[in-house]
């Protein structure tokens, strides 16, 4: 479980880096303020954000998941001001990274070789 939780954090972490590097408006100064993001992006939609989504269910259904992309963009923009070294600058490069961050992130679990979910104790 541990090795589950430190491969998703690199993960997270390494996509705030990539994003960075192609999304004018979106910056990571360096290593370690990808991986206090990454700590600081995952504790608020982990608490916060899951918040928010829960009450906001009826209007993510009717939009089609759209404002669940809102809700992401809103949680970068307060991450952005809780951690130096990280800037988004402003809505459209939030909503944007939200979803390269998503992707991103997607397509580094894939890549590793047990999907990120560490290795299984046998009973």
């Amino acid at each position: 479980m541990l090795t589950r939780i430190l491969v998703a954090w690199i993960a997270s972490a390494a996509s705030l880096l990539i994003v960075a590097q192609f999304l004018p408006g979106f910056r990571v100064a360096n290593i370690q303020a990808a991986l206090i993001a990454a700590v600081v992006i995952g504790f608020i939609n982990g608490t916060l954000g899951a918040v928010l989504k829960f009450f906001l269910f009826p209007i993510r259904l009717l939009t089609l998941g759209i404002a669940s992309l809102v809700i992401n963009a809103l949680m970068l923009l307060l991450a952005t001001r809780l951690v130096d070294g990280f800037r988004v600058d402003g809505f459209t490069p939030a909503f944007l990274g939200s979803i390269l961050i998503s992707v991103t992130n997607w397509l580094i679990r894939v890549i590793l070789p047990d999907g990120g979910k560490g290795k299984k104790k046998d009973d």
